[in-house]
């Protein structure tokens, strides 16, 4: 039984604890490790760096993923959280959860655990990619935003006019909080 984790010194609230208590962690056979060992990265004789133990971080993404086990709540058995989370990005960079179903073979546990892998993977891509895209449009919109107020406030006179205006409305009020510098507050 896993015990309760404790991060940052301070244990996480008694319903995590119970969840995690009834994870049950999906182990890879022999017959399936062998199968997905020579596909991975960080093995002996790879240049660059090593993994350390690539068997048991397929098993903590096994976990992750069917289970929607929280990253900071990845059991302590499968090493710091931060790592693995790392680990399962550059993975993701370069498709690799996306080429290990076909790995699998005839193996139809083996092709289920891998495919919800690449599922979960998928998933993760396009969060980050929709961060990305609402980045760059508030981004584009507040660069519209101080153009238009820089177009319409001709004169110093007209500028501190609109200032006394606009500035005491929530939405400037609002954007000031998140972009700075839009227009003087008073």
């Amino acid at each position: 039984m896993i015990g309760c984790l404790v991060l940052h010194d301070r244990t996480h609230d008694a319903n995590a604890c119970e969840k995690i208590r009834k994870y049950r962690v999906m182990k890879l056979s022999d017959a399936q490790w062998e199968k997905l060992e020579p596909v991975l990265l960080g093995r002996m004789g790879d240049a660059g760096a090593k993994g350390k133990n690539n068997r048991l971080f397929i098993e903590a993404m096994i976990l992750i993923s069917e289970q929607d086990v929280k990253w900071a709540l990845l059991p302590q058995e499968f090493g710091k959280w931060s790592t693995a989370y790392m680990r399962f990005r550059r993975w993701n960079e370069i498709s690799l959860w996306q080429q290990l179903p076909e790995v699998a073979g005839d193996d139809s546990d083996l092709r289920k655990m891998m495919e919800r892998i690449a599922v979960f993977s998928s998933a993760y891509t396009k969060r980050v990619e929709e961060k990305i895209r609402r980045q760059k449009s508030r981004t584009e919109y507040r660069d519209q935003f101080r153009a238009l107020m820089a177009s319409v406030a001709a004169t110093p006179a007209e500028s501190e006019e609109l200032t006394e205006v606009v500035a005491g409305s929530e939405w400037v009020q609002l954007m000031n909080r998140y972009t700075p510098c839009i227009l003087p507050t008073r």
